[in-house]
């Protein structure tokens, strides 16, 4: 799951478009969270870090503000992946 997302928001050791509209909180979070999308090798904990803020900011942005339901099917790939990472993270306590 951390590899779907690092490829999504990183080429090249670059933000990509999609990464550089996503909002985060802070740009404090916005940016540790693409240092670590853009790391060689980064840490378990690090990829755990990236991945609940993407998650927080993933499933907030659907369930607040106005949406338009095209744009919302653009992100189904984006919410398999972090609501699996959501449920093994559950499972695995």
């Amino acid at each position: 799951m951390f590899d779907y997302f690092k490829n999504r928001y990183v080429t090249n050791g670059q933000p990509t478009d999609p990464y550089k509209t996503f909002e985060f909180k802070s740009k404090k979070i916005k940016s540790d969270v693409f240092g670590y999308l853009s790391r060689e090798t980064p840490s378990n904990e690090q990829k755990l870090k990236a991945l609940l803020c993407i998650a927080f900011r993933l499933r907030n942005n659907l369930f607040h503000g106005q949406k338009q339901v095209d744009k919302l099917y653009e992100q189904n790939e984006n919410f398999k992946q972090i609501n699996l990472f959501l449920m093994n993270l559950i499972e695995n306590k």
